[in-house]
């Protein structure tokens, strides 16, 4: 990525993040949010891919997080807007362990001990928000999983890609699972202080990095 697009887009988020802090502005959400993977949308529909497919699928994660991005703007009005929001990131996920996955991946020699600590960590925030997740319990589980999963894809890649795809696409990965895991201590266990701003923060580098990191990879 250009450094030029590199600076708009943490402009861009630096704005969302802004924008918290003017709830008697809630219009203005609408328009930062959106921008945020709205502008990786528009960069990598500029770019030239050697591998189609993996282009499709990089697309296929961000629109799909465009739309769980929209949808989650409206969750005080109906929580079923949750609901969809957590189903359409779980597909932009899916998305994303399509685009890195690659045959032989899963035949290690040896388990990376990052897996075993990420899925310590996912165990960990499961048994402290278990008790609030109430009727979402069920879908909750199926999200971290398949989260679980794309980090579990990003480990992996460590033999097969360039050394900047695989350190992009694991820090995306790894920022993902702690802006999520933030999100969902949030509303289901309690509170957390500037709670808002250290998930966007997080969500904006883990888009950045995965959509970098893809790119990398043809590089």
């Amino acid at each position: 990525m250009s450094k030029k697009f590199t600076f708009v887009f943490f402009i861009i988020l630096l704005t969302d993040i802004a924008a918290l802090h003017f709830p008697e502005l809630p219009w203005l959400r609408y328009f930062t949010k959106p921008a945020i993977v709205g502008s990786l949308i528009i960069w990598l529909a500029l770019q030239k891919f050697e591998l189609a497919r993996l282009k499709q699928y990089l697309m296929a994660g961000l629109i799909f997080s465009l739309t769980g991005d929209v949808l989650l703007m409206f969750v005080r009005s109906s929580e079923y807007y949750f609901l969809f929001g957590l189903l359409v990131f779980l597909l932009a996920h899916i998305c994303y362990i399509l685009a890195f996955v690659r045959r032989g991946y899963f035949k290690p020699r040896h388990l990376p001990l990052g897996i075993v600590l990420v899925t310590a960590y996912a165990a960990f925030i499961y048994w402290k928000i278990s008790d609030g997740l109430g009727e979402n319990q069920p879908y909750v589980i199926a999200y971290m999983l398949i989260l679980w999963l794309l980090a579990v894809t990003a480990f992996m890649r460590r033999s097969y890609v360039s050394l900047p795809s695989y350190q992009y696409v694991l820090a995306g990965a790894l920022f993902f699972m702690f802006s999520d895991s933030l999100l969902a201590w949030d509303k289901f266990n309690q509170s957390i202080p500037f709670g808002g701003i250290a998930v966007m923060a997080t969500y904006g580098i883990a888009q950045y990095c995965l959509i970098r990191g893809g790119k990398a990879q043809e590089e």
